[in-house]
């Protein structure tokens, strides 16, 4: 399963990894400000301290935990996903799956 893992990579990237970077550098812009802008020596250090806290979760949450999921390979990342359209179960009960899928004509 380590195929479709390495193949997937670059999609995640521009996926997940552009909605951590939005975040990151959206947050990173509110709290920026309080560096230059606290009269309190206090909340300018802590603002400070916060950025580069929140710099390190990106850089670790776009670089890390991707090379975390290569080396240990967890279950719930590498098993085979079964989409619920193709359980019997919903297709015996008529989920809206199934009635979309019946509409298509599938």
């Amino acid at each position: 399963m380590t195929g479709p893992l390495i193949a997937e990579t670059p999609a995640l990237m521009r996926t997940t990894g552009a909605a951590i970077l939005f975040t990151a550098v959206t947050i990173f812009a509110g709290i920026i400000y309080w560096i230059p802008g606290s009269s309190l020596r206090f909340n300018s250090e802590m603002s400070l301290l916060l950025c580069l806290l929140l710099f390190s979760n990106m850089v670790g949450a776009i670089t890390l935990i991707p090379l975390l999921v290569r080396i240990f390979k967890p279950r719930f990342v590498t098993n085979s996903h079964v989409d619920d359209r193709e359980t019997i179960r919903d297709q015996q009960l008529g989920g809206w799956q199934a009635k979309s899928l019946a509409k298509m004509g599938a």
